[in-house]
């Protein structure tokens, strides 16, 4: 069976390594798997940037482009879990759209997710204690 674990599952079967169901003998194992991500943050800054490099949305790189227009039209943007290949280079300079200037910061992340296998043991497997 694959989907989501609920952590409170997960809790409860943490100190049984096997499990009897309908006269059926199945061990559990359990696991976490890291997903590595990132957040881009938005920030409005006013005509003081002036003296900065300021470069239009026009120009920013296509592999990036869409994740700043999504910051700025939403604030942030935060990739999908197992994106972190597509994390950009640093990103230290200001982007001019639609008459406003923005300066961005871009935060790496790790998620942690539990997941668990059920595996149904033959009639000749025994279980020791």
């Amino acid at each position: 069976m694959n989907g989501s674990v609920d952590e409170k599952l997960f809790d409860t079967f943490d100190a049984h390594e096997y499990v009897r169901y309908e006269g059926e003998l199945y061990r559990i194992e359990q696991s976490r798997t890291g997903f590595a991500s990132y957040t881009v943050q938005s920030n409005p800054v006013d005509d003081s940037a002036e003296n900065e490099t300021v470069v239009p949305l026009s120009n920013v790189s296509v592999s990036f482009r869409d994740e700043v227009r999504a910051a700025i039209t939403n604030g942030s943007y935060d990739a999908s879990l197992g994106e972190w290949s597509s994390m950009p280079e640093p990103f230290d300079h200001y982007v001019r759209y639609e008459n406003q200037t923005y300066s961005f910061s871009v935060s790496p992340g790790l998620a942690m997710l539990p997941a668990m296998t059920v595996v149904k043991l033959d009639g000749e497997s025994t279980v020791s204690s």
